[in-house]
C-alpha cells in the first residue's frame, strides 16, 4: 500500500479476519505466488490471449507487490485491453484511490457502451 494512512482499523480488521481462517495464509500466499512469479504469469498468457471482450486493467503505479512489467504483460496479452496507471498507489486501487478508479471504470465503460 503506497499510503497506509488509506487502510483504517476495519479494514485491517477485515483483511486479518480472512487471514486467520482456516486455509486463509495459504490461499493468499497461493494467489501472490501467481501473480508475482513470471513462469505461472507466462502460463496465463493464452487464456488472456483468448479474451475478446473491451478490457481496461487499472495498475497502481507504487505496487510493490505484483510487478509493474505484469500489466503492460497483460496489456499485450489482451487484444485491444487498454492500461491505466494510478499515479502515487499502490497494490490496493480499489482503497487506496476508489475515486480514481470509479472514474477510470465510468470512462470505459461510456467509451465502449
Amino acid at each position: 500500500m503506497a499510503d497506509p494512512t488509506r487502510l483504517g482499523e476495519d479494514d485491517l480488521d477485515l483483511y486479518w479476519d480472512r487471514l486467520a481462517r482456516t486455509g486463509g495464509r495459504e490461499a493468499a500466499y497461493a494467489m501472490l505466488t501467481q501473480l508475482a512469479n513470471d513462469e505461472r504469469m507466462a502460463g496465463m498468457l493464452p487464456r488472456l490471449k483468448a479474451l475478446t471482450c473491451d478490457t481496461l486493467v487499472i495498475w497502481g503505479e507504487r505496487d510493490a507487490i505484483v510487478p509493474r512489467e505484469h500489466a503492460e504483460r497483460l496489456r499485450e496479452a489482451i487484444r485491444g485491453a487498454d492500461l491505466q496507471w494510478v499515479d502515487g498507489c499502490g497494490h490496493a486501487v480499489a482503497e487506496e484511490r476508489p475515486a480514481a478508479l470509479t472514474t477510470l471504470v465510468r470512462e470505459h465503460l461510456g467509451a465502449t457502451a
